[in-house]
């Protein structure tokens, strides 16, 4: 898991590092803007079915003692070792083929809320799929990095952690289901390395029904960018939010005859000007 002290930021300056979130322009998610709330998504809304799941080796199933012990619990029975063994194979047969069809993971996941941000707002991949085909808009958060880097009340409830892109599928022993605390954070923030591109960072917050909530404070949104093929109902609406909220507005442009994109005149995301 990679410490949020060793990411390599590109948006940072002497006080802050950046992040961002790309989203369509819809009444919900401009509420960002207007009450300071945000969406914490449940993993089975992700665009990746193998996102927040798994793999197993073969302590992770119940073993022949565990199973003699839960039918003692349970039923108040004692099973033999025959016995035991039969619900062993039964069980490790069942749970492979739930982990497989990625079913186990549904209940499990349900009491997770995950709010994505990112590092790479000039992106197009970015701006195609989470912005409404360039069409919506751009959100930039500001972390203090002394209260970061440095564990600090201010982020207790809504502090990003850097997802890790992995070849291989990380894999749960016998250990860590019967203590799987140390693990959560890892295995929420473990993604295909395909998805390198998004440099995503997540904010967790388990045990949790309540998909919209309230950022912990208000000076976190420090500017708003309109998609390169916002409409101008859209750009009007983004810029009157803005105004009334104190919102600096930008917004993005194509760099001439290339496929990169900027900002002019804003003070992190305008590549011309730092070229």
């Amino acid at each position: 898991m990679l410490n949020i002290s060793e990411y390599p930021f590109v948006y940072q300056d002497e006080d802050y590092i950046y992040l961002y979130k790309h989203q369509p322009i819809t009444d919900s998610r401009l509420e960002l803007l207007t009450k300071g709330t945000i969406s914490f998504t449940k993993p089975d809304k992700f665009n990746d079915p193998f996102d927040c799941v798994y793999a197993v080796d073969e302590s992770y199933h119940y073993s022949v003692e565990e199973i003699q012990k839960k039918f003692l619990e349970l039923f108040k029975q004692k099973i033999s070792n025959e016995e035991a063994m039969h619900y062993e194979k039964e069980s490790i047969e069942k749970e492979n083929q739930a982990i497989n069809d990625l079913t186990y993971f549904a209940d499990i996941n349900s009491l997770m809320g995950i709010c994505c941000l990112n590092h790479n707002p000039l992106n197009i991949l970015m701006w195609s799929h989470y912005a409404d085909f360039h069409k919506g808009f751009l959100t930039e958060f500001k972390f203090r990095k002394t209260d970061l880097f440095n564990p600090s009340l201010n982020y207790l409830n809504f502090f990003p952690i850097p997802v890790s892109y992995m070849d291989e599928m990380l894999v749960i022993d016998r250990e860590t289901r019967l203590d799987p605390n140390g693990k959560i954070i890892e295995i929420y923030t473990s993604k295909a390395a395909e998805w390198s591109y998004e440099k995503e960072f997540r904010v967790i917050r388990p045990n949790t029904s309540e998909s919209i909530q309230k950022l912990p404070y208000d000076d976190l949104i420090c500017s708003v960018i309109g998609g390169l093929k916002i409409s101008v109902a859209d750009e009007k609406k983004l810029e009157m939010i803005c105004e009334a909220e104190n919102i600096p507005y930008y917004r993005i442009q194509r760099i001439s005859n290339t496929y990169k994109l900027t900002v002019p005149n804003h003070h992190q995301l305008d590549v011309e000007k730092k070229n």
